[in-house]
């Protein structure tokens, strides 16, 4: 069987996906979430994240590995992502749900992720998650942070 021949059924966007205060059930879903990165999310959901993490188009298109151009046409066609940019976007919203668990408030994640991290050598994490590799850098420290473990 090749990826191509898989059949997927339309996924509705999980109301959690859009509120803040049930992000972290929701990305524990991963079987729900699976599905809804595959299918590719709406448009909407990208731009609940950028409100919640007070994004500009520039910084929320540079995440999602593509252009401000191509996600304005995508906003205004409302178009749902594909699903590479879909998994960008989970990402994202995964971390942030780790850094409110750790940090306690929504206002507090944001900051930190806005900040430049001493444990990131002084790089912002929201600029580290364009990558798997920086996000599973983020993810370290705020790990670190949650357990107690000084670098």
């Amino acid at each position: 069987m090749t990826l191509s021949a898989t059949k997927t059924k339309p996924v509705p966007v999980p109301k959690a996906v859009m509120m803040i205060r049930d992000l972290s059930a929701q990305i524990e879903n991963k079987d729900e979430m699976h599905a809804l990165i595959k299918h590719g999310m709406p448009i909407r959901v990208a731009d609940n994240l950028k409100s919640l993490l007070s994004l500009g188009d520039n910084d929320l298109a540079q995440i999602l590995g593509i252009t401000s151009k191509t996600l304005q046409r995508k906003r205004k066609a409302r178009t749902a992502l594909t699903p590479v940019e879909s998994d960008r976007l989970y990402r994202v919203q995964a971390i942030f749900a780790l850094a409110i668990k750790v940090l306690g408030a929504p206002e507090d994640a944001k900051e930190w992720l806005s900040t430049p991290q001493i444990d990131l050598g002084d790089r912002v994490p929201l600029e580290l998650l364009t990558t798997s590799a920086g996000a599973a850098l983020v993810e370290e420290v705020l790990n670190r942070m949650e357990y107690g473990i000084l670098a």
